[in-house]
């Protein structure tokens, strides 16, 4: 019965060893069902941006079952991401649910991707199945345009005439899947209060009801969002209010010949303007910009419009989008435009493209306290062991004639240096968690801030869960982990699964990093926790709108006036910083010039110093992948950080200004996007 003995064994350690197995399954739950559906398998969403779902849960209990949704995102049999949702109640009957999750991508397949979901209450524990979802694939690019009252058909049409993708080249390296805009309806009652909710869409059209039925809060955040680098198209008509009025004055303030827009006593736009273009206004605002268009335009049967000169119509399209002025030229000529150079084999054209400084990035967050032990101390203590292990052992013993103490001698040796070495090695590295940040606070036209970026780099001293709180933001795991390889020229994974080099890379960048444990409700308020491993330094992004540190209080109405190509207004620029920042260091990059003045100067020079490389090459993006098309995403929070590049700067009266400080472990840097005003303009904004 030897063989019964020990089977029982080896189930006996099994079950020990692995006790979830024992209580996995939750007892039946009697009276009643709980039955779970996605309102859609394959919802729009914008590519590395958070989106939405909708979905409905289906109750045949008499009373509300209260408790808690658990969600697993799987790609195959990998977890991608957890979400624990805060606690719900569920009536008899439909309940309809809505439910803002995280930016999520399919490494592989896209039709392996899916959601588990499990219902927690004091009646028992519900399993609603595993439910197919299509989240875009890593590398696509699918942009989306919210169309509020998308069902009227002219409303439809205009928002047609906006793709981006109408000017895609015919060729076998780029196809329709790789780059797609796609216009999605959005109920007006659904568009979000607050700029962050907006970062699921790349642009805004706003016609008629679409516009005229927002509230002054929506009109509010939409400004917010403009101001941050979002884009919207907006057809002012209907009954309009004074928040519409004061809306569209604030986006187009910061224009010379911006229309003077007023009501008429029926509650409609009336404009006067000097803009000789009449049928459209485009203007700048922070780092965004909007088309205004008086009214709707009319089309012709084949899709032209009859009151707008196709090219000028082009060149519109073309300003919304951020498309650089070689690639404008190229689409008015061609009517496409000119593809990205391939990078390699084992990459696509438009993935996400590695920024310059990405390494200075990692260098510049990696804390200082933080020694790696020297070669020197690692041979002597290997050295130091042989020979007490070698010939330290033989000659002492034989000399005490006692051979026998080699036994626990030689374990006693091992045992003491590897304490040794241990101990070392955490006086170099250190005994404490280490942190360290970069904060981005992007400024308003008014001086406001509008958006923080903090990329936050952790060493932990022990492999344990890391947990942030977030408040009215957006996490993400940055694209530039420390950890993670880093290719000359693209960041994008291998292309092709099941290769040795794909599985190094999945194993290398993902080991430890992939798993996300979300808690609560995005992006209002939730926890993500994750595994940091000891001493394998991480990054990540959390972006908010508005700011976390204290903004500087600076005059900018004076500034704006400035010309600063000159050197009485960068002068002037310095003292003004200074004075509100003292020993600050200031970067201003141009259409063609760059100019630094570190803390101990008192002058802008030409940009020569490597200290802004990092800051310079996250504001302004190197011409390959997407960059090479336009100069500037819509804020997204992802971390690609592709939307901390603040645009092309191509007009010669445009200007980035970035003044940077430090607090601690934190490095604080302030960007506002300069346009210079005449003095009737700053005199009329204040």
């Amino acid at each position: 019965m030897s063989w019964f003995r020990t089977a029982a064994f080896l189930v006996a350690v099994t079950l020990l060893a692995h006790p979830p197995l024992a209580i996995a399954k939750s007892p039946p739950v009697s009276g009643g069902r709980l039955t779970f559906r996605l309102d859609s398998a394959s919802p729009p969403i914008r590519s590395d941006a958070p989106f939405a779902v909708n979905y409905v849960l289906n109750s045949t209990f008499a009373d509300v079952l209260a408790g808690e949704l658990y969600f697993e995102f799987i790609e195959d049999l990998d977890v991608k991401l957890r979400l624990h949702g805060d606690p719900i109640a569920v009536p008899n009957g439909e309940s309809a649910f809505h439910l803002v999750l995280p930016s999520m991508v399919a490494d592989r397949s896209a039709a392996r991707f899916a959601v588990r979901v499990t219902f927690r209450s004091a009646k028992g524990s519900f399993d609603l199945g595993t439910h197919d979802l299509v989240v875009p694939l890593k590398g696509r690019r699918e942009f989306l345009i919210a169309v509020p009252n998308q069902g009227k058909e002219n409303v439809a049409r205009l928002a047609g005439r906006l793709r981006l993708d109408a000017f895609r080249p015919a060729q076998t390296g780029l196809r329709r899947a790789d780059l797609v805009t796609v216009p999605v309806d959005l109920d007006v009652r659904d568009l979000p209060a607050q700029p962050i909710g907006l970062y699921s869409y790349d642009l805004l059209l706003l016609a008629e009801e679409g516009f005229s039925r927002l509230s002054a809060r929506q009109l509010e955040a939409v400004a917010d969002w403009i101001d941050q680098g979002g884009r919207a198209v907006i057809v002012p008509l209907g009954v309009l209010t004074p928040a519409h009025i004061a809306f569209l004055r604030r986006i187009a303030g910061s224009e010379s010949d911006a229309p003077s827009f007023a009501l008429d006593r029926f509650g409609g736009l009336q404009t006067e303007s000097s803009n000789p273009k009449g049928s459209y206004f485009t203007c700048r605002y922070g780092f965004g910009r909007a088309l205004i268009l008086p009214a709707m335009p009319q089309l012709n049967p084949d899709g032209t419009f009859r009151d707008i000169d196709e090219k000028t119509w082009i060149r519109e399209v073309c300003f919304i989008w951020n498309v650089r002025a070689a690639q404008t030229k190229a689409i008015l000529a061609t009517g496409a435009w000119t593809p990205p150079a391939d990078p390699g084999l084992d990459a696509h054209l438009l993935d996400p493209v590695e920024f310059a400084g990405a390494d200075k990035l990692r260098q510049m967050l990696f804390p200082g306290a933080v020694r790696v032990m020297p070669f020197l101390v690692v041979v002597t203590i290997l050295a130091s062991f042989l020979l007490a292990a070698a010939p330290g052992d033989y000659f002492l013993h034989g000399l005490l004639r006692r051979r026998w103490i080699s036994w626990p001698a030689f374990p006693a040796i091992c045992l003491l240096f590897t304490v040794t070495a241990v101990w070392l090695a955490g006086t170099y590295t250190g005994r404490a968690d280490h942190r360290t940040s970069l904060v981005i606070v992007d400024l308003g036209v008014d001086g406001k801030p509008q958006r923080t970026s903090r990329i936050e780099h952790v060493l932990t001293a022990q492999t344990r869960p890391l947990a942030n709180q977030v408040h009215g933001g957006i996490f993400a795991l940055t694209d530039v982990q420390p950890a993670a390889p880093r290719p000359s020229t693209v960041l994008a994974y291998p292309r092709r699964p099941g290769t040795p080099a794909f599985k190094a890379y999945e194993m290398d960048r993902f080991d430890g990093l992939r798993e996300l444990d979300y808690s609560g409700t995005l992006p209002s308020e939730f926890t993500v926790t994750r595994v940091s491993r000891q001493w394998s330094p991480s990054m990540h992004r959390i972006t908010r709108s508005g700011s976390d540190v204290d903004v500087p209080n600076i005059d900018w109405s004076a500034l704006d006036a400035m010309d600063l190509a000159s050197p009485n207004g960068q002068k002037t620029l310095v003292d003004t910083l200074r004075s509100a920042v003292p020993a600050c260091g200031i970067c201003l990059q141009g259409a063609s010039r760059q100019f630094v003045c570190p803390a101990a100067d008192s002058t802008l020079q030409e940009m020569t110093s490597a200290s802004w490389d990092v800051m310079a090459a996250l504001a302004r993006r190197t011409d390959t992948g997407l960059f090479s098309i336009v100069s500037h995403v819509a804020p997204d929070g992802t971390g690609n950080l592709e939307d901390l590049a603040v645009g092309d700067l191509a007009s010669h009266d445009e200007w980035l200004v970035q003044l940077a400080t430090r607090h601690g472990d934190e490095r604080i840097v302030y960007r506002r996007m300069m346009r210079r005003k005449s003095n009737a303009q700053v005199e009329h904004s204040q």
